[in-house]
């Protein structure tokens, strides 16, 4: 993996801590080895020279994907100093506060709030409970999220979700058929749903999306919600990420999950609840399917047919129409 490394990467961060004057727990040679060059970027909680706790991270690996995630928080981090810039986020009061962002030669990195608090969970696992107000507080972070202007962020390389994803949902049910997972009614609700709403999905393909609203990326602190982690922010359309939060909640209790989707479509206006209610189901075709038979490393084995079957049941009830889902 080290061949993928950034040449000289850990003299170059060094040297930029230097000269921030900061204090790092974990050097950035000691996290390349720690993690066996795995990660795409460096990252360490460190100390200002006032002794004040703050986040730093910064890309180590040369890949393009790379590349564009890290960059693409960066300019979010640059662009985050100018209040002309913070007054065009609606949601700016669930992000961590940004203190420095940076594009160097051949790498990048960002310094922001230390938040003392831990995630709700790891990815996909769950590790605290939510409560009917913190489901509140992600509804209304969701629903600023899909009042956020696109053209705010033209100085960030943002990429549209691939619209191709859609148009090719079929391929992967019929997978599922072969493997006797669904059966032929199944693939049958499949292409009239694509057919009767694909224009539904290309039209609404024009919304600002955090693009990787997983467990990890979601802290309550003592202040409310914090979302972290925007390397992935894209354009998509608004149901993606309650979607996409909605996939790895699969061990929270039904009710939780069916409250998240009644208090956004609360905040919905009337002529975009149904729309969503299309927009939700496909994107749940598409998410399920894609992770159906992934093994995610903070899952023990033991959960997987708990996590397969749970998967299983939401793209029956996804295909079904948007009320079955709620009962998932």
């Amino acid at each position: 993996m080290k061949e993928n490394l950034i040449p000289q990467i850990s003299q170059k961060i060094e040297k930029v801590l230097k000269k921030e004057k900061l204090k790092v727990s974990v050097l950035p040679q000691e996290f390349i080895e720690k993690t066996n060059a795995g990660k795409h970027r460096y990252f360490s909680v460190c100390k200002t020279k006032k002794g004040k706790k703050r986040v730093f991270y910064a890309r180590i690996q040369k890949n393009k994907d790379a590349a564009k995630k890290v960059r693409k928080e960066a300019i979010f981090a640059i662009l985050l100093q100018k209040k002309r810039f913070q007054k065009k986020i609606p949601f700016l009061k669930f992000l961590p506060k940004y203190y420095k962002g940076k594009i160097e030669k051949d790498f990048e990195w960002i310094e922001r709030e230390f938040i003392k608090e831990k995630p709700i969970g790891d990815n996909e696992l769950l590790n605290k409970k939510l409560t009917k107000k913190q489901i509140s507080e992600i509804c209304e972070f969701l629903w600023l999220l899909s009042k956020t202007n696109v053209s705010s962020f033209e100085k960030i390389p943002l990429e549209e979700f691939p619209f191709k994803n859609y148009k090719e949902i079929l391929y992967p049910l019929r997978s599922l058929k072969e493997k006797r997972i669904l059966n032929k009614k199944d693939l049958s609700l499949a292409e009239n749903f694509l057919k009767e709403n694909i224009a539904i999905f290309k039209r609404e393909h024009k919304y600002f999306s955090h693009g990787d609203f997983n467990l990890g990326n979601i802290i309550f602190t003592q202040k409310g919600l914090k979302v972290i982690d925007w390397e992935s922010m894209e354009i998509n359309n608004f149901a993606y990420d309650i979607a996409y939060l909605f996939c790895h909640l699969w061990q929270a209790k039904k009710w939780q999950r069916r409250y998240l989707i009644e208090r956004y479509l609360d905040k919905v206006s009337e002529t975009k609840k149904e729309v969503f209610k299309i927009l939700f189901r496909g994107d749940l075709l598409f998410l399920l399917e894609g992770g159906f038979f992934a093994k995610p490393k903070e899952i023990k084995t033991s959960q997987l047919k708990e996590r397969r079957n749970f998967f299983a049941k939401a793209i029956k009830a996804s295909l079904r129409g948007f009320e079955k889902i709620l009962f998932v």
